[in-house]
């Protein structure tokens, strides 16, 4: 790709860091990325969203916050060490893999 294509192909993408970038883009209940508005849907495609695994950074993201609080439960002794363990290997980590399917 020529520098002329590079410039112009970044030109019509907005900044992830900017409050603008979630009007474009979203995740749907799967965590992939897909475009809400016209240039969303053009981003998605110039940056091959529907091709990288950005699911999977989002669904590892959930597992370690689910951690996090079900640590925080089991140390305010609200949740026990088997029902901690419980939830995480039969619950969760099932209900992340079938969305996969």
């Amino acid at each position: 790709m020529c520098r002329l294509c590079l410039k112009e192909r970044w030109f019509n993408t907005v900044d992830p860091a900017t409050k603008e970038f979630d009007q474009h883009l979203e995740r749907n209940d799967h965590g992939f990325i897909q475009g809400k508005t016209k240039l969303g849907k053009y981003m998605c495609q110039s940056l091959h969203f529907d091709i990288r695994r950005t699911d999977l950074y989002w669904k590892i993201q959930h597992l370690y916050e689910t951690q996090s609080r079900l640590e925080e439960l089991f140390l305010e002794h609200r949740l026990n060490g088997d029902e901690k363990d419980f939830y995480i290997v039969e619950h969760h980590v099932k209900k992340v893999h079938t969305r996969r399917i």
